[in-house]
């Protein structure tokens, strides 16, 4: 009886104990299973899916990351993704929008060819971010030509509506693209000459230099009706076999440059005659002009005095 009785509680106790090891199991597979329903199902490569805890990307998909171009051991936090998600879908919200909420928020595309869309999800702390393509399963790679596209578009305003002359040459120094603002002043200059409206008039008589990267000169811009002339500050920067070239207007300038030189010759003038010595210091206490019943009362030379 006693070795029977000892034989059913090793029996037992094998049972209990397989189990246990059966309840840890089936635990461990309940709770990945779990987590992977909740984080979208991240182990499909196609999705781009982003999980955030509050502010900081805990976990996202393989073309998740690509599209951050970082790592998983790279941190990136809720205003990254906004900067890359915005500018096609301007309505994604900002992190206060979903920080102390629970529910879902569909972001559209801007553009009536574009119905990609973006699937925000937040439940006590935890934000679900998927980026949804109707036309495509490549979505990293479809929203980052849509991105290129809007970046292109945005470029082209900025230099079209730019307020000062832009304008492409090629290595013979021909003019091969121009903005509005360089367009407007051709025109200007053409009507100022008096001139067929089809000659091709070179604004700006300035070229690459070679070996040099950018290049920085003031230049005027001569007329034949106009007295004045219009001042120039022009920058050449060469990309490859081509210059982008910048001017923006300086004649303001210019002119006050010109009443200055003015200004001190005038002065110049009228103390040269006085027999008393004057003396005129800047705000750095050196002097900035002198007259000659200077040199007279302190015997001093006037290089001496020129730099004092």
């Amino acid at each position: 009886m006693d070795s029977i009785g000892l034989t059913e509680i090793l029996i037992i106790g094998c049972i209990c104990i397989f189990a246990a090891f059966a309840a840890v199991w089936f635990l461990l597979r309940s709770s990945e299973k779990t987590a992977g329903a909740r984080n979208g199902g991240f182990e499909a490569a196609h999705t781009t899916c982003f999980l955030f805890e509050g502010e900081r990307l805990i976990d996202a998909t393989v073309s998740a990351y690509g599209l951050l171009g970082t790592t998983k051991s790279g941190q990136t936090n809720w205003s990254r993704i906004r900067e890359i998600m915005a500018p096609r879908f301007p309505g994604f919200p900002a992190f206060a929008e979903v920080s102390d909420a629970t529910g879902q928020l569909i972001s559209p595309a801007e553009g009536n060819d574009d119905n990609g869309q973006v699937l925000t999800e937040w439940w006590d702390g935890m934000i679900h971010v998927e980026l949804v393509e109707q036309d495509n399963n490549e979505t990293t790679d479809q929203h980052k030509l849509a991105l290129l596209q809007h970046e292109l578009t945005t470029l082209r305003i900025a230099i079209k509506d730019a307020p000062y002359p832009v304008w492409q040459t090629d290595g013979a120094g021909n003019v091969i693209w121009t903005n509005a603002a360089y367009d407007t002043l051709h025109e200007e200059v053409i009507a100022d000459q008096a001139v067929e409206e089809d000659t091709q008039i070179k604004l700006f008589d300035l070229n690459c230099v070679d070996g040099v990267d950018v290049t920085r000169s003031r230049t005027a811009l001569n007329t034949i009706r106009s007295e004045n002339q219009r001042w120039y500050d022009v920058s050449i920067v060469r990309n490859g076999d081509t210059c982008m070239n910048y001017a923006i207007d300086v004649n303001a300038v210019v002119n006050a440059e010109i009443a200055q030189r003015n200004f001190v010759q005038t002065l110049t003038k009228t103390f040269a005659h006085l027999s008393i010595g004057l003396a005129i210091f800047d705000r750095n206490r050196q002097l900035a002009l002198f007259n000659p019943a200077l040199i007279d009362l302190t015997a001093l030379p006037a290089d001496f005095l020129r730099n004092l």
